[in-house]
């Protein structure tokens, strides 16, 4: 089975930034290119997407108190996400109130899943 497309993308940039050996960083960037234009993409859309991701926080900016910044920080890894909790962060995040308890529970627990996920 193949890998979904960011990962995939991932995967052959962490290869091509972290080996020694010029051979397997010259096949990783082709690979990408070949990926990204599996995709209709290049390398353009690739440094846009990293620009991107590094203006969002990668972590609760506040211990995880404030519900909006856990919710925005899920959102922010929504690729591990599946289809019911990435709907449930996009209407929550839509909210002008709190979240009511049992709200806050899923949104916590999809957080914390996600911090695992990234160990």
């Amino acid at each position: 089975m193949t890998a979904p497309f960011p990962t995939r993308v991932g995967q052959f940039v962490r290869l091509m930034l972290s080996t020694d050996k010029p051979g397997e960083t010259v096949a990783a960037a082709d690979a990408i290119r070949r990926t990204l234009a599996s995709a209709g993409l290049d390398l353009y859309a690739l440094g846009d997407a990293i620009e991107a991701g590094l203006r969002v926080p990668l972590v609760p900016d506040d211990g995880g108190e404030d519900w909006k910044s856990v919710a925005l920080f899920c959102r922010h890894h929504r690729d591990r996400l599946g289809g019911k909790e990435t709907e449930f962060i996009e209407t929550i995040l839509q909210y002008r109130r709190s979240p009511t308890e049992r709200q806050m529970k899923w949104l916590y627990d999809i957080r914390e899943r996600i911090d695992r996920g990234r160990r």
